[in-house]
């Protein structure tokens, strides 16, 4: 796959159209978010993604169909969830803490991750769908919760009628 230009390199997701993301680190020894074209090594001209201002690293989770993709960068704020479509990266606030995290997306450009709620506190899961951004919650009272399983619901509740589902629907059990 090879690297922006320095000694390392990770992928974390691939679309079915061959489009990889991950880290790389550039010939700077920065780690930077990436995202390939289909079906070829890492181009370090054309590839490679900047931080959120003020960030000193940013790294990619997850790529849609469409080529969007998810991850979190540094920023002068702290940590970032954030969603690249084309070359615009928007950036996912924290929901009342200092920190949010970008894990996984849908083909609607859906974002789900985890986020800080104050700066001492419980870790919630959150849906961001382009536009707002909601509060998952915590899984049981008093523990963290983080997203992988909402984005399995949000595949589930892509082409549903409006209506009210239960896990067990969404798991098919």
């Amino acid at each position: 796959l090879g690297t922006l230009g320095g000694v390392r390199s990770e992928a974390h997701d691939i679309n079915n159209s061959g489009v990889v993301v991950g880290w790389s680190r550039n010939a700077l020894n920065q780690v930077r978010a990436f995202r390939t074209s289909p079906n070829v090594a890492i181009n370090p001209a054309t590839d490679g993604f900047g931080t959120l201002t003020g960030g000193t690293y940013s790294v990619a989770y997850s790529v849609n169909a469409n080529g969007q993709f998810t991850g979190d960068s540094g920023s002068s704020g702290g940590d970032r969830a954030y969603r690249v479509t084309g070359a615009t990266m928007d950036v996912i606030s924290p929901i009342g803490g200092n920190w949010s995290y970008g894990v996984a997306i849908n083909n609607l450009g859906h974002v789900v991750g985890a986020t800080s709620t104050k700066t001492v506190g419980p870790t919630h899961a959150f849906l961001y769908n382009g536009t707002q951004k909601f509060d998952l919650g915590e899984l049981a009272q008093g523990r963290d919760s983080y997203a992988r399983g909402a984005l399995l619901a949000a595949k589930f509740l892509a082409n549903r009628p409006a209506g009210r589902y239960t896990m067990n629907d969404v798991l098919g059990l």
